[in-house]
């Protein structure tokens, strides 16, 4: 009785002789159920032989209902005074530290599909993807607001415009834009789910995940829900910075590359050096002059990227 672990002595065929009331803490049954009346969870199946000595990680049921994970060790003794063989074991709650290790593989399986977007609008489809497998929801939502209008929608199924969803729905997005971000929402009644708000660069994002009708999320879903809407809060931002960078850089070559009007029988394609910036240190001219002759002029810079360009626009 003084250990903190649960403990338990069975017979060989499982059935119960004697446990402890931390055995009893960790499953949910207290002195009032007999031992005959516990369930063996542990045990793999009627029908399975016990080794001699072991040690596994299981999920088990608690009497209440939720799944809880167990760290369980046995050994085989032998009956002093039958001889008969039985298994003493211990059995510890390790759900916390299951929990924590699945909520670290979670959020490092959203930062790796986040770092392959390079838009705003596919790190939110990823985003979405993620939260909906990670979460088990049936559809997961996400809407922006550009300006006074009706907001952008995305969604995972896809298929969804902002029109076409419940009032009630987009009311509790609406809702959600305004609260503060990572706060978890699970309003009662329909729609039935659970959100969120992301904040980035000055924008936010209204999530929802569709659970179908089933229980609000605990603490753990909402923690794990939290962490994982940072990681796309993160993620937005760097992609929303490097997109002012695309567009001072596109601004930048579309200034300096040359005319956008070229005489008769002319062509040009620019091919940029840097991905994704689409420019490069160089650039041209074509003119027409006075005497019938065109003249060309190439600019081409030992560089790469915003800087090189700069440079030759300096030059020109």
């Amino acid at each position: 009785e003084s250990l903190q672990e649960g403990f338990f002595l069975t017979r060989a065929d499982g059935s119960i002789l004697e446990v402890n009331a931390a055995f009893r803490d960790i499953l949910g049954y207290g002195p009032e159920v007999t031992l005959n009346e516990i369930p063996r969870i542990w045990w793999p199946d009627e029908a399975a032989g016990p080794q001699s000595a072991g040690s596994f990680t299981v999920p088990l049921r608690h009497s209440a209902g939720h799944q809880i994970w167990a760290a369980v060790t046995f050994s085989a003794v032998d009956d002093p005074d039958g001889g008969d063989r039985m298994l003493v074991g211990t059995i510890r709650d390790v759900t916390a530290e299951r929990r924590a290790a699945q909520r670290e593989t979670a959020v490092a399986a959203m930062t790796s599909r986040l770092s392959a977007a390079v838009t705003t609008d596919a790190a939110l489809a990823a985003g979405l993807a993620e939260l909906r497998r990670e979460l088990g929801a049936v559809r997961a939502i996400a809407a922006t607001w550009h300006g006074d209008g009706a907001p952008a929608l995305l969604s995972e199924p896809g298929g969804l415009a902002w029109d076409e969803l419940p009032r009630r729905l987009r009311s509790t997005l609406e809702s959600l834009r305004s609260q503060p971000a990572l706060q978890i929402s699970a309003p009662p009644g329909p729609p039935g789910g659970a959100g969120t708000a992301v904040e980035y660069s000055g924008n936010v994002a209204a999530i929802w995940l569709d659970l179908d009708g089933r229980p609000p999320p605990g603490l753990e879903d909402r923690t794990l829900l939290a962490l994982l809407c940072a990681a796309l809060g993160q993620a937005l931002t760097r992609l929303h910075l490097l997109d002012q960078e695309r567009q001072v850089a596109l601004a930048l070559q579309h200034a300096i590359l040359g005319p956008s009007r070229l005489p008769a029988g002319f062509a040009v394609r620019y091919e940029p050096a840097t991905r994704p910036l689409e420019v490069g240190g160089d650039w041209y001219d074509v003119a027409q002059l006075p005497d019938g002759r065109i003249g060309i002029i190439v600019g081409d810079c030992v560089g790469r990227g915003l800087a090189a360009a700069s440079v030759m626009g300096q030059l020109r």
